[in-house]
């Protein structure tokens, strides 16, 4: 029976925008009850120090809403957000540590999210509008079970790499691995067409080109990258055009200088990010809840000369790390205590420098923190450090 809670409370976990209409919610609120109900049924078990010290951003959240005497929807979201992240790190290391690999329900998951996609391919993009909000246009892609293209190309994305750590844990099923890694490539590039997973799968290789600088392997690998993706769209002009991809290409190619200025959703992202951490600065940590972002946003708008103009000013901010900094202030460092404890392994440097540059570089765009997959990642990511360290210790004895 906790082996088929765990089970459907990580299947949950991986279709978080799957509300069957019931609530008029981007992200739902049954994958934090369900890992909630794993965890309380596993209370005793005992987990990471590091764990623990994700628990302190929702109880610093709470104890930031009565110091402001903020109790409302906009208070309940923060809330649950940082909840959220905490809930899916423990349930997930439980799983992870007690149960078993989740790389069959991974498995299972990403198929049924590319199925999800060929279906409104075919059959338009509000084919899935009875499971979840759908909110795209002609010139964007579909949603899969997500409720914008952007959203869907990044499940995509980050499944992607969950699957890699998840593979490497178990050393099986590289094959299906490899051929799901591939089909969620083109599903980004061709059928969610999102600009900002691009610049995710172009960030990625920067990074790892950049840490494996000296490897020559690894610079061919870069570059042989490059060029298939550059060849593959130039020779399917005519499925990207129009698009906003497309788009965002032609500008980048014409004036990258100005790419900012030109779109205005990389305007109003690139706002929040900026905004909310130069907030944190001046402030000198100090934190200023949920409610106050918006008129800071207009006022610092103002003061750009134009350079910032995209956007309606809302007390959301865009930015996973913008947001941790900008609401709780020094509340961050219990965030940053959690990810650089899980992430990072002595034994595996390059390997770390790459982990945490390019996840903590990703999460300072606009990834909401109670996106599942990321606390999931942490996760698996401390587990193939702990292999890799007895292997190496085993070596070490041996020798």
């Amino acid at each position: 029976m906790n082996i088929l809670i765990a089970n459907i409370a990580i299947f949950i976990s991986l279709i978080p925008w799957v509300s069957f209409r019931f609530l008029n919610l981007d992200t739902q609120p049954w994958f934090i009850i369900a890992v909630t109900l794993f965890v309380v049924l596993n209370f005793k078990k005992t987990a990471s120090i590091y764990i623990w010290f994700s628990l302190f951003l929702p109880i610093s959240a709470i104890f930031i809403a009565i110091i402001y005497r903020e109790f409302d929807f906009l208070t309940a979201r923060a809330v649950s957000s940082y909840y959220a992240f905490f809930i899916v790190l423990l349930s997930f290391y439980y799983y992870r540590r007690y149960v078993g690999s989740a790389l069959n329900i991974i498995i299972f998951s990403n198929v049924l999210w590319l199925v999800a996609g060929l279906i409104q391919v075919v059959f338009g993009s509000l084919a899935l509008s009875a499971l979840v909000i759908v909110r795209t246009t002609e010139d964007r892609g579909v949603t899969g079970l997500a409720p914008e293209p952007t959203f869907y190309g990044m499940f995509l994305f980050f499944i992607s790499w969950l699957l890699i750590l998840e593979s490497e844990l178990l050393n099986k099923n590289r094959r299906k691995v490899y051929v799901l890694l591939i089909s969620n490539f083109i599903f980004i590039l061709l059928v969610a067409k999102s600009a900002m997973v691009v610049l995710f799968i172009f960030i990625a290789l920067l990074c790892y080109s950049a840490v494996y600088l000296f490897s020559f392997k690894r610079i061919v690998v870069f570059c042989i990258s490059m060029t298939f993706l550059g060849a593959l769209v130039y020779f399917n002009t005519g499925v990207f055009e129009g698009s906003r991809l497309y788009k965002l290409v032609n500008v980048l190619l014409e004036s990258p200088g100005v790419i900012i200025q030109k779109d205005g959703s990389i305007n109003e992202r690139a706002s929040h990010l900026y905004f909310s951490i130069k907030a944190f600065v001046v402030g000198y940590g100090f934190p200023h809840g949920f409610h106050s972002f918006s008129e800071y946003l207009v006022h610092e708008r103002d003061l750009s000369n134009g350079f910032f103009w995209w956007g309606k000013p809302e007390n959301k901010v865009m930015s996973g790390v913008g947001s941790i900094a900008y609401e709780l202030g020094w509340g961050v460092c219990f965030f940053l205590v959690s990810f650089f404890g899980l992430l990072w392994n002595k034994y595996e440097l390059k390997r770390s420098i790459f982990t945490v540059t390019l996840l903590f570089g990703l999460m300072l765009s606009a990834i909401p923190l109670a996106f599942p997959i990321i606390p999931m990642i942490m996760v698996s990511t401390f587990f193939y450090n702990q292999k890799t360290n007895r292997e190496k210790n085993e070596n070490i004895r041996i020798n």
